[in-house]
């Protein structure tokens, strides 16, 4: 496996572990207690500014290169680059009405709840797709040319909450994060994308 491969994998696991997080709020709001809306803007700012701005780039470039090394097998899976724009656009509509919420603006709770939990199910599905379908597939057409071509063109990866060192911007919610799931954030591997197992 390639160190692209292994870095994404970590990536969606790591995810997944904030869409728990995020779904326990909603589950709050839904209940009518509060939830905490700076940990869910938090949260949906980092999806933006890591995964939107690096983690998918990556992807993209992954899948272009299998629609050009296996094209049959690339028009047989879901266009990746437009999910990625599908789930850019949700978390965007998704914050502005947590934003509303948390400035006491009148919001449906039964449209903020259905919004929310539709983020978090088209998150799990595709990620879910990626690990299945699309990353084996690369893996089993691209050459080690094409992976040092992806690896090479993104080696100032980065990763600000999950990395070796938390961004500045991030230590509030790596603080929460650590204390809603009650463990530290890691970069080890894990080979499950459930919720109800976050990783040691």
């Amino acid at each position: 496996m390639t160190r692209v491969i292994d870095r994404l994998h970590d990536d969606h696991i790591n995810l997944a572990r904030l869409l728990h997080v995020l779904e326990e709020q909603i589950g709050l709001f839904r209940s009518g207690r509060v939830s905490d809306y700076d940990l869910i803007g938090d949260i949906l700012d980092y999806m933006l500014n890591y995964p939107d701005v690096c983690h998918h780039p990556i992807e993209d470039r992954v899948y272009r290169l299998l629609r050009k090394r296996n094209p049959a097998t690339a028009e047989s899976l879901d266009d990746l680059e437009e999910q990625h724009k599908t789930l850019a656009e949700r978390i965007r509509r998704f914050a502005a009405a947590v934003r509303n919420v948390r400035d006491d603006a009148q919001v449906q709770r039964d449209w903020f709840v259905a919004m929310a939990e539709d983020l978090v199910l088209y998150w799990r599905q595709h990620m879910i797709a990626e690990e299945t379908q699309i990353l084996p597939a690369a893996l089993a057409s691209l050459s080690p040319k094409d992976w040092a071509e992806v690896e090479g063109a993104f080696n100032h990866w980065k990763d600000p909450l999950f990395g070796e060192t938390v961004g500045p911007g991030y230590r509030r919610l790596y603080r929460k994060i650590v204390r809603a799931t009650c463990r530290p954030l890691s970069m080890e591997s894990a080979h499950s994308l459930e919720p109800s197992e976050p990783r040691a």
